[in-house]
């Protein structure tokens, strides 16, 4: 057995994923009854685990086609409204038009399009379920001190990107998700379709080396393939002209 084939084993040991594309945007796909509802529509997906999931399981939500890259998104809002700077809460950074301030020309916070394209469920502004200063109970908590939000501010680099939404580490299933049926109520308020994306929510294990990241071996495999080729273009080059040197010298 070669080292490849050794290192596939291993990795499909080591890591277990499971995913499930809720977009809908077929007839008989997950979901496909909220594609074009009005408003909050719930779907469920059933699915069954054969064999035990090894723990810690994480879930994640993953959106495709989406630019979490593109400059003037990324620009698109205020770090110190972020930091809960009071001048910045009423007076919001240019850089998050158009979602600096509402109809009524009152400031919006959190600002920008980042902030406003938030993947929780719905949309916001002008639709947020829950205002912001409301989602914690801590006094000293600006309300932007909450880990979806945090989690979704950073911005991914690839069009293709997952998230961490939750983890299950409760006692019981800390080491293993065990065999059985699985039920997932969705609420579906993000809509995707418009824009040709996809979405879908991910079980995953991790190992010493972290997370399932395919990119990161792909990126070397091209890097080392590159630097293999310049290497031989070099290699060839001092061969020929080798000589020539050599006599340049002594002549």
């Amino acid at each position: 057995m070669n080292f490849h084939a050794v290192l596939h084993k291993y990795l499909i040991k080591c890591f277990s994923v499971v995913q499930y594309d809720y977009t809908g945007a077929a007839p008989g796909d997950y979901c496909d009854n909220c594609v074009n509802a009005s408003k909050p529509c719930h779907c469920n997906i059933t699915f069954n685990i054969t064999q035990c999931f090894q723990g810690p399981v994480f879930i994640y939500y993953e959106l495709s086609n989406f630019y979490q890259n593109h400059y003037r998104y990324m620009i698109s809002k205020d770090p110190t409204q972020l930091s809960g700077d009071l001048d910045s809460l009423k007076n919001p950074a240019n850089e998050c038009s158009p979602y600096r301030v509402n109809s009524e020309q009152k400031p919006i916070a959190p600002c920008g399009a980042v902030a406003n394209s938030m993947f929780n469920g719905t949309v916001k502004p002008n639709n947020w379920q829950t205002e912001v200063y409301n989602l914690s109970s801590d006094p000293y908590n600006t309300g932007f001190i909450n880990e979806d939000f945090i989690v979704w501010m950073r911005s991914a680099a690839l069009p293709t990107f997952r998230k961490l939404y939750r983890r299950i580490d409760s006692d019981n299933i800390t080491n293993c998700l065990p065999e059985g049926e699985y039920q997932l109520r969705i609420v579906y308020n993000y809509p995707v379709v418009s824009f040709y994306g996809r979405k879908k929510i991910v079980f995953s294990t991790v190992s010493w080396m972290g997370g399932k990241n395919p990119f990161l071996g792909i990126a070397y495999l091209v890097f080392g393939s590159l630097c293999t080729v310049f290497a031989i273009i070099m290699l060839i080059v001092f061969i020929k002209y080798q000589g020539k040197m050599d006599e340049d010298i002594y002549h």
